[in-house]
């Protein structure tokens, strides 16, 4: 039994030479998630007819040299355990194409001209000469029959096999059609991200996920890659809500009650902190990823949330609870300057597009911190740090008991940009 604390798992990636932090999303479930509760897999929707075609396809976000498909066969886990094999495709034909809309499809493995056996609890692998695609797509031409008049098929994973290795793994899902109920969810296929091109995941969804990520987390080989797509369309779109505004806000909330409903417990007396962090851990998985489009409009949400935090006249972001600026009323705490600082640099050097709108913005904050601080200093293993006497400031008043705060500086490498 996993411990009763909902935690936050942390995963150190090497990226580029460097060591990148990751915000993976992937969550302990405490009283739902026992090594006694895996996820079922795949389900297709329910057809009348035994004739009916269906499909599901999987997106290897960027083209795979690849072999051979393995076809994982279901187990209805909490309803019809004793039954491997369950709803396993009676005929089918396996493809692959470079275009999503699969017009350049080349047929792998051909099964519609007569009934393949159920395989029960063991996994077929269908080889072929080697090719290289990005899109692998299951076309079931004769389903199983599961009820008296009931007709599906289900899979508990797809594996795409490059030699031992399942390129397929966080693999984007669509389908024709899927039942999307308890442990069914066509994420489970590859147990990775829902692509960007899908609709937003829904809350009960995202919890789907973050279950069988940790399942996959204990059961498989870490991979980062994986990690890093399923915390973008899980965790990173759906921990934050739409709050009124002009600039289409998120507001991201980092909760210990996050699951299964978000909330802004966290969020509501550090915005600045939390919606820093969200932008930094955006950079992070972007990077390790290569997708520039999954989450696009929350991270933009959260970018125009963080914007509109900062004041215009000190450059500091503030609280937006406590704060009303038409009456000269401004709350400031310091650890969100310092996180806030570091995302506007890592902003200003991923997104060449924005620099002009954020340079400015920088050396306002810069010049804001510079105006509060009472003494600064450089340490051997830190480096360049800066004094204050508080961490918390009502306008330009220190609201708490003194004692210097310390904060390193955030702008390595800045002064060598703003001439660009």
């Amino acid at each position: 039994m996993i411990s009763n604390n909902l935690y936050l798992s942390l995963f150190r990636c090497r990226t580029l030479g460097r060591t990148a932090l990751l915000l993976s999303g992937l969550f302990a479930l405490a009283n739902t998630l026992t090594a006694e509760e895996p996820l079922n897999g795949y389900h297709s929707a329910l057809a009348k007819s035994a004739d009916t075609t269906k499909w599901v396809a999987v997106d290897l976000w960027q083209p795979q040299a690849f072999e051979a498909v393995r076809l994982v066969p279901a187990q209805a886990y909490g309803w019809n355990p004793t039954r491997p094999g369950f709803l396993f495709p009676v005929r089918f034909k396996i493809e692959a194409a470079a275009n999503a809309d699969f017009s350049d499809a080349r047929v792998l493995v051909d099964r519609t001209a007569a009934d393949e056996p159920n395989p029960g609890a063991i996994a077929p692998v269908y080889r072929f000469p080697s090719l290289t695609a990005r899109f692998v797509r299951l076309t079931v031409t004769k389903l199983s029959q599961r009820g008296v008049a009931d007709f599906a098929f289900a899979l508990s994973k797809l594996q795409v096999l490059r030699g031992e290795t399942n390129v397929a793994a966080g693999a984007a899902v669509t389908a024709l059609d899927t039942i999307e109920l308890d442990a069914w969810a066509k994420v489970n296929l590859t147990g990775g991200a829902v692509g960007p091109a899908q609709p937003k995941v829904a809350l009960d969804k995202c919890r789907a996920e973050l279950r069988q990520s940790w399942h996959s987390a204990r059961q498989e080989p870490y991979e980062p890659r994986v990690a890093a797509r399923l915390a973008m369309s899980g965790f990173m779109q759906n921990s934050s809500s739409r709050v009124l505004g002009p600039g289409g806000y998120y507001r991201p909330n980092f909760a210990s009650m996050m699951l299964p409903k978000a909330t802004c417990d966290h969020g509501q007396w550090d915005c600045g902190d939390c919606t820093a962090r969200a932008l930094l851990a955006w950079a992070d998985l972007r990077e390790i990823t290569g997708d520039q489009q999954t989450g696009r409009e929350v991270e933009t949400g959260h970018e125009q949330f963080l914007l509109s935090m900062l004041h215009p006249e000190t450059g500091l972001v503030f609280l937006p609870d406590s704060t009303d600026i038409s009456k000269g009323q401004s709350d400031y705490h310091l650890w969100d300057q310092s996180r806030t600082l570091r995302a506007l640099v890592r902003w200003y050097n991923t997104k060449p597009a924005d620099r002009a709108k954020l340079k400015p913005l920088i050396e306002r904050m810069i010049a804001g911190l510079d105006r509060f601080a009472k003494n600064r200093g450089t340490d051997p293993l830190w480096g360049e740090y800066a004094g204050f006497v508080s961490d918390a400031f009502h306008n330009d008043q220190p609201v708490n008991a003194p004692g210097f705060v310390y904060m390193r500086a955030a702008t390595a490498g800045w002064a060598d940009r703003v001439g660009e």
